[in-house]
């Protein structure tokens, strides 16, 4: 089963989030940088979801709750939200590379 993504564009100017099913088994094809119509090399392509997921798991153990293809200035990453039963975490996974930039509390559900 595919899951579309919400924001389909094939700019990365924008947030992609793309549904997680909790048990179960999603696919969704790999999500590529705008061509640019100036240069006919290789274009970088992300690691995909698939994989962004598996290298957050090996950071924080859980559940993953969402994973969501962001860009802030030049920096495109995954933001993988895991639930550890108590708290949620939110691993930051570099697109290009899958290396772990950090791990940080999510406080979203927090009471207010």
């Amino acid at each position: 089963m595919r899951l579309p993504l919400i924001n389909n564009s094939r700019s990365l100017t924008g947030t992609y989030k793309v549904p997680v099913l909790i048990g179960g088994v999603y696919g969704v094809g790999s999500v590529q940088a705008a061509k640019s119509s100036t240069s006919n090399s290789t274009q970088k392509q992300v690691i995909g979801i698939e994989m962004a997921e598996q290298k957050a798991l090996a950071v924080a153990k859980g559940q993953v709750e969402s994973i969501e293809l962001k860009k802030k200035n030049t920096q495109v990453y995954y933001e993988v939200e895991i639930d550890q039963g108590q708290k949620d975490v939110d691993v930051l996974i570099e697109a290009y590379t899958g290396e772990s930039l950090g791990v940080r509390n999510d406080n979203d559900d927090a009471p207010s």
